[in-house]
């Protein structure tokens, strides 16, 4: 190559508004405040400890959620009951959860519950 090699992508640093709430060599989960909702980032592979930090961080809040599931692979069915619940919950009053370019597989999974 004439330039040298082109060169590694380098993990970006969080963001003051970002607030990494777990971790792990296998995943992340971060949230940010974007006006009236919080964006909430899954990435790296599912695990079932997702939804345990969810439940204890993320939806004891009182704000609109939107999910950005797109870095995210190997979803279970725990999380898809999770999310659905929630909205159930957050519809019956002023706030919402969406989902943000979830991708086709993990949208398949996320619309199971939805359906019985």
């Amino acid at each position: 190559m004439p330039f040298g090699p082109v060169p590694t992508p380098k993990p970006k640093p969080a963001t003051t508004a970002e607030t990494i709430l777990a971790r792990t060599p296998a995943y992340e989960v971060v949230t940010q405040p974007r006006g009236n909702w919080i964006l909430v980032t899954l990435r790296g592979m599912y695990d079932d400890a997702m939804v345990g930090i969810l439940r204890n961080k993320v939806f004891t809040g009182r704000s609109s959620l939107a999910f950005d599931l797109t870095n995210l692979s190997g979803i279970a069915i725990q999380l898809a009951r999770e999310l659905y619940f929630t909205a159930n919950k957050l519809k019956s009053g002023e706030h919402r959860l969406v989902l943000v370019n979830p991708g086709e597989e993990n949208y398949l999974v996320l619309s199971i519950p939805a359906t019985r």
